[in-house]
């Protein structure tokens, strides 16, 4: 991917927010779990609160995004890559979650190494920050609901 500016960037990330979304959405339509189906939808909540944030950075307030880099919990580091399925558990749902947002955050970071110039490169690591504060989100509801009752 090539980007010519700060814009184009932000264009792409509000996408990818907005294609997030969807994902939840539809995945909500297709779970058998009430609990899960909940889950989805506050995700796909989340990922369109993303999108308002990112709005408001290509309007000019850059100040909506991270400066420091959130805490990472690393729960999601040994955990296998899972498929969406209509019977997953709300365990599964939120490992998805976070692997999605990790997998976000990295190609953010990846972008950041090989952007031209410092604008494009502090545009790219403060949404790879944006990203590691959702996963973070995650993280957090994970050990929370999930770790908790283990």
């Amino acid at each position: 991917m090539t980007f010519r500016t700060t814009e184009e960037i932000l264009r792409f990330a509000i996408e990818q927010e907005e294609r997030a979304r969807d994902f939840y959405l539809a995945l909500a339509e297709r779970v058998t779990s009430p609990q899960v189906r909940k889950a989805m939808l506050d995700f796909a909540e989340e990922e369109a609160g993303h999108k308002r944030k990112l709005e408001e950075v290509l309007a000019g307030r850059m100040d909506a995004l991270p400066t420091e880099a959130p805490e990472d919990l690393r729960l999601s580091d040994a955990m296998p890559e899972l498929a969406a399925t209509p019977d997953m558990d709300y365990q599964a749902a939120l490992q998805l979650a976070m692997k999605a947002e990790d997998r976000m955050r990295q190609l953010y970071e990846g972008l950041a190494a090989s952007a031209r110039d410092d604008a494009m490169r502090e545009t790219f690591l403060a949404l790879a920050r944006e990203e590691g504060e959702h996963k973070l989100l995650f993280e957090r509801a994970y050990d929370d609901d999930i770790n908790r009752d283990n």
